[in-house]
């Protein structure tokens, strides 16, 4: 994934083609202009956009999916800048896939690092960005490992299982990785949780 940031800006009347792009921020750029593209998207809805497939959305973005194909690219996640509205924070893809919670996550940390780096009008440095980073990876480790706990004592699959962590987590007003670091850290806390989730599991 290469990363780029979109800031909103009235679009340009005129669109060049794109043969000179090379890089994600040539194509944040260029969706500005085209007036279409995710990134546009994301800001405007304040939403998560995820496209595992460019070709799929070809009659939804034309121009945006012809330029970021040819610049090499086949996917695209893109998470807003939630933080007085400041933009979106693209995630482009050389091959096709999914971006699962866990990468949403450092997506979004990324995101709301930025944010602050804008607001503050300071840039982001290594001392700034590596704890908050580290912070974000190892809640991603934490929650997969308790989806795959998860999935051994409820046997279903790994999405369900993750559904089930989320439902979990908001019906009781918790983090996700709070729920999830305790099924893994806390042996003696396991047992009502499990029992809990096992609770909103679809009967079959």
């Amino acid at each position: 994934m290469r990363p780029a940031c979109c800031l909103p800006v009235p679009p340009a009347t005129c669109v060049s083609w794109p043969q000179h792009l090379k890089n994600p921020g040539d194509l944040e750029l260029f969706q500005l202009q085209a007036d279409e593209g995710p990134c546009l998207d994301c800001y405007v809805a304040g939403q998560p956009i995820s496209v595992s497939d460019l070709h799929a959305e070809q009659s939804r973005w034309p121009q945006f999916v012809a330029a970021a194909t040819e610049a090499g690219f086949a996917s695209v996640h893109v998470v807003p800048m939630r933080a007085a509205g400041l933009g979106a924070l693209g995630l482009f893809g050389t091959h096709v896939g999914e971006l699962n919670h866990s990468d949403l996550l450092v997506a979004q940390t990324l995101a709301h690092i930025a944010c602050v780096a804008l607001l503050q009008e300071q840039p982001s440095t290594p001392a700034t960005v590596v704890p908050r980073l580290q912070t974000a990876l190892a809640d991603r480790v934490v929650v997969e490992q308790a989806k795959g706990f998860l999935h051994e004592r409820l046997d279903v699959s790994m999405e369900d299982t993750f559904r089930l962590l989320r439902r979990y987590a908001h019906s009781s007003d918790q983090h996700l990785t709070d729920v999830a670091r305790r099924l893994i850290t806390q042996p003696d806390k396991r047992a009502p949780i499990i029992a809990a989730i096992r609770e909103l599991a679809p009967q079959s």
